[in-house]
């Protein structure tokens, strides 16, 4: 599925404070990008549980899982490849579609690794 095919409702906080992540995001990362996972993370944060959107180009989309249909933007990351592994690690399910919620494990794509190593060296994630 296709970012825009989603319908994000971008957060204040999102536009406000991530002006610097979002313009290297946009000056460096591919913006035709597939969504090839969807993980619900709930951390106890005081706004909530959490969808993290993973996409192919290296980037995780995080949404409040109770707001605007779970569609609700609040931040975009940079992935590193310990966070991309982290999902697997803890044996989170793929929520994307009824095939992958049945695997046990969901396998990070080594292409989808080799790029979040290549953002890392070029310190993509530091912003």
């Amino acid at each position: 599925m296709k970012i825009s095919e989603v319908g994000f409702v971008f957060s204040q906080h999102h536009t406000i404070d991530n002006v610097g992540r979002e313009a290297a995001i946009n000056a460096n990362v591919s913006k035709d990008a597939n969504i090839i996972a969807k993980f619900y993370w709930d951390k106890g944060h005081k706004e909530g549980a959490e969808w993290h959107w993973i996409c192919d180009n290296g980037i995780i989309i995080v949404t409040n899982a109770e707001k605007c249909d779970g569609k609700y933007v609040t931040t975009k990351l940079i992935a590193r490849p310990a966070q991309l592994t982290r999902y697997t690690d803890m044996g989170l399910k793929n929520e994307l579609n009824e095939q992958t919620r049945k695997m046990r494990k969901w396998l990070v794509p080594q292409r989808l690794l080799g790029l979040a190593r290549t953002h890392q060296k070029n310190g993509l994630n530091n912003r």
